[in-house]
């Protein structure tokens, strides 16, 4: 499922990592852009694991738990079953040297006029160490300069993580790892592992 890339680690303005090359092997890429890029996305379930609503403005979350798993078909089902085998957060632990007990796996959709301001995520998740693993499943590199802002204060972007096709990045959220997204205007999927265990 995987491909064997290297990632180059980056300190400013804060630490985190980007895939030298695609993350997923070519087959596997194809296989759930063109999944991602078509209508069978509509059908698809979306639900949070405690049953809330995951919808946020211009986009949806949709949480890649066991629900999902039983309704999925074809290859999708046989992506969400190697989830489960925990080869991709043995690849994630290799990357980040940092061990969690708990992950959860999700699709961000995100549409034309989706935002996301400054913020760090250490305040949406209190008392717990936070890991966040992204794929940008973009088909091409037209929107390149679209990818997340990272800085060190909520002000001015000092980095970019450039949105193209099958590029992983991750990050363990502390205090100074702010991040944003300016407003696009096109259709903008991705995969996303989000680790994390409680902080002692």
């Amino acid at each position: 499922m995987i491909s064997n890339t290297t990632f180059s680690k980056y300190t400013h303005p804060w630490k985190y990592s980007q895939a030298d090359s695609g993350f997923f092997t070519d087959e596997v890429y194809e296989n759930l852009t063109n999944i991602l890029y078509s209508d069978v996305i509509k059908d698809w379930p979306v639900f949070n694991d405690d049953g809330s609503d995951p919808a946020y403005p211009q986009g949806q979350v949709i949480m890649i738990n066991e629900k999902a798993r039983e309704k999925s078909t074809g290859f999708l089902r046989e992506f969400y079953d190697w989830l489960w085998t925990k080869e991709l957060t043995a690849r994630i632990l290799e990357v980040t040297g940092v061990e969690f007990n708990h992950y959860s796996c999700m699709w961000h959709l995100d549409y034309p006029g989706f935002f996301q301001g400054w913020h760090n995520d250490v305040s949406a998740y209190p008392g717990k160490e936070i890991t966040t693993f992204q794929v940008y499943m973009a088909q091409d590199n037209t929107h390149t300069d679209s990818g997340v802002l990272v800085s060190r204060k909520p002000t001015v972007a000092q980095a970019q993580v450039p949105y193209k096709p099958n590029h992983a990045w991750c990050f363990t959220a502390h205090e100074h790892t702010w991040h944003k997204v300016n407003e696009i205007d096109f259709y903008r999927p991705s995969f996303m592992v989000r680790e994390h265990r409680l902080i002692k």
